[in-house]
């Protein structure tokens, strides 16, 4: 049964023992889509309101198209929950079988798998941040909770991309892996913090 099966507590009580996966990675990919989750239930509640009716289409359509996006968004970190923890068996075998070759394969497959998930999240962000002009204010926390959850997702898989690259004997997938995340740190944080202003203004 892959992951995405699982009840929420045979989840979390697989994640609360000795099984070394799924750990931070699925967990990050699952904070993530319960992040979009949230964006898009404001969609959802926004749709047929008052401040929607009477806008124009142009922007009508903007906001289904951001909806849209969203929801691939969630697919992609919802494929992660389960795609994080077969990536750490692989390098978990490559590493038990000493060969050179596999843990080097398995350790830049897991940082791309990783790289896909920041960049629906960032996505994602981004997409929550067009909802906010023809949001239903009544959820404009929910908004706000799933930018957090969006954020932190991008901040748990940096800590794992980070702790590969530094095994990766290819210096230049290396460095392009931890520049990537530097600027995936950054922009995610920005995204957050500029949806909480609008928000909040």
């Amino acid at each position: 049964m892959s992951l995405v099966e699982k009840n929420i507590i045979d989840y979390i009580n697989e994640v609360d023992s000795l099984l070394p996966a799924p750990g931070g990675g699925s967990v990050a990919a699952l904070v993530g889509a319960l992040g979009v989750a949230l964006g898009k239930m404001l969609g959802h509640f926004s749709i047929k309101k008052k401040k929607y009716n009477e806008a124009s289409q142009k922007e009508k359509d903007k906001f289904i198209v951001s909806i849209e996006k969203l929801e691939l968004c969630k697919d992609v970190l919802i494929r992660g929950i389960d795609d994080d923890a077969l990536s750490y068996d692989s390098i978990s075998k490559a590493y038990k079988a000493k060969d050179e070759k596999a843990i080097e394969q398995s350790l830049i497959t897991a940082n791309f798998i990783s790289c896909e998930m920041v960049d629906a999240a960032i996505l994602a962000l981004k997409n929550l941040e067009r909802l906010i002009s023809l949001g239903n204010k009544n959820l404009y926390s929910d908004l706000i909770s799933g930018a957090i959850l969006l954020n932190s997702c991008v901040e748990m898989i940096s800590l794992n991309v980070f702790a590969n690259a530094l095994n990766i004997k290819d210096e230049t997938i290396k460095n392009e892996n931890i520049d990537k995340m530097n600027k995936s740190l950054q922009k995610s944080k920005s995204l957050k913090n500029k949806i909480i202003k609008q928000i909040n203004n």
